[in-house]
């Protein structure tokens, strides 16, 4: 039994310089470092990336030991 469907996909192809073009506006308009640290998006700390997490739940840590020793 023989697939009698030739169908041809013949959707344009987004060329490179076009697929640049969008990456570099996309770049452009991106926030900088100190608007995403107003907005509370980044952490405005020195201490590393891996760190900051780690750093943030020892803070939340410390909070609630001197919340339980008040209360």
């Amino acid at each position: 039994m023989e697939n009698s469907d030739n169908t041809v996909d013949t959707a344009p192809i987004t060329n490179s310089l076009e697929r640049r073009n969008s990456l570099e506006k996309a770049l452009q308009q991106r926030p900088d470092e100190q608007d995403l640290k107003d907005r509370h998006i980044l952490l405005d700390t020195t201490a590393a990336p891996a760190l900051q997490a780690k750093a943030a739940e020892l803070e939340r840590q410390r909070v609630m030991d001197n919340l339980r020793k008040v209360g």
